[in-house]
């Protein structure tokens, strides 16, 4: 696979956020996140993984216990939101 520029991945970041902007406050698994902008679930969850570290998203946890799987859900925090918003105006 080829390597992917540090601003293409600013740039796809950039649409995750928006992506989650638009749903907000409605929480989106990786796999719906990947499926909207049509990327790898792999490399979305590092995106998403990059911008948590940046403070922009938050996740939430499915409950554990026999049977389950794990997985995500993310969403944009306030401070991401109050961004994303204001790049917008």
């Amino acid at each position: 696979m080829p390597r992917i520029s540090q601003n293409t991945r600013h740039r796809i970041a950039e649409q995750v956020l928006g992506l989650l902007l638009e749903k907000y406050p409605v929480p989106m698994t990786t796999r719906e996140v990947a499926k909207e902008l049509i990327r790898d679930k792999e490399f979305t969850k590092t995106l998403l993984e990059m911008l948590r570290g940046h403070g922009l998203v938050k996740t939430f946890g499915k409950p554990q216990g026999v049977g389950y799987a794990r997985w995500l859900k993310w969403q944009l925090t306030d401070e991401g939101k109050r961004k994303m918003e204001s790049a917008q105006a």
